[in-house]
């Protein structure tokens, strides 16, 4: 999980940082794209492997993960929200 929200080990293991305002923003970002696609996936492993891998047309290919490590998931959330809505990617 630390990978693919690109935080260190420790920022996961170590109790202090584990409890920082930015890992557990970049980790609760991570759970709700997760949780948002688990319906149209159909299982908790695939939606995580949508987020690691599905190229979004709307930011240049770029994955739901890179843009997570990018600090913007707000925008990964934005374009989860329009698609639910019925917009295009």
């Amino acid at each position: 999980m630390a990978r693919a929200t690109g935080l260190s080990r420790d920022a996961v293991s170590k109790r202090g940082r584990r409890e920082a305002r930015r890992t557990q923003t970049r980790l609760r970002d991570t759970v709700e794209s997760i949780n948002r696609v688990t319906g149209w996936t159909g299982s908790t492993g695939r939606a995580f492997a949508w987020f690691r891998s599905q190229p979004l047309p709307s930011f240049g290919d770029r994955t739901a993960e890179d843009l997570v490590k990018e600090g913007r998931a707000q925008a990964v959330k934005d374009y989860l929200s329009r698609i639910a809505e019925g917009g295009y990617a």
